[in-house]
C-alpha cells in the first residue's frame, strides 16, 4: 500500500521508511506540504492509502497541508495521520477538528504509530469495499 510521508527531517524519514517497509508498505516522501500537494496532483491515478504528515515544516506546515487536502475533493477521503514532537492536547484537538484522522507524538513508541497506520488502512479498505 502506498503511503505518503510529508516530513522535512531526513533522519526521521529514514527511520520511518524502515518501519513502513518492514510492515509491507510502500512509502514515498515529500519534504513539505507544497511538495506533497504536487506529488498528489501528479499521481491522482495512484493515490496513497494513508498520508503521514509532520506538523512543523517549512513552506507549508502540517496544519495548512491538512486544510488543503481536506478541502480538495480528489484527496479529502485519504486518511491523514499528523506527527509532531509536541505533546499538546490543544494542538491535537485542533488538528482533529481540521480533519486529521489520528495524531501521534514522535516521542511515542513506534508501535503506536504503526498501530494507527494499520487501523487507518483497515478503515480505508472498508470504505473502498462499501
Amino acid at each position: 500500500a502506498p503511503i505518503l510521508v510529508v516530513d522535512d527531517n531526513p533522519m526521521f524519514c529514514r527511520v520511518l521508511r524502515k518501519l513502513l517497509v518492514r510492515d509491507g508498505l510502500a512509502p514515498y516522501f515529500a519534504a513539505n506540504g507544497i511538495e506533497a500537494v504536487d506529488k498528489l496532483a501528479a499521481g491522482v491515478s495512484v493515490l496513497p492509502r494513508v498520508i503521514i504528515c509532520d506538523l512543523h515544516m517549512p513552506i507549508m506546515n502540517g496544519r495548512e497541508f491538512l486544510s488543503h487536502i481536506k478541502g480538495d475533493k480528489r484527496f479529502n477521503e485519504i486518511p491523514v495521520l499528523v506527527l509532531t514532537s509536541d505533546d499538546d492536547a490543544d494542538a491535537e484537538l485542533q488538528l482533529l477538528q481540521f480533519g486529521a484522522d489520528a495524531f501521534v507524538s514522535k516521542t511515542k513508541d513506534p508501535r503506536v504509530l504503526t498501530s494507527h497506520i494499520q487501523r487507518l488502512l483497515r478503515q480505508a479498505r472498508i470504505r473502498e469495499a462499501a
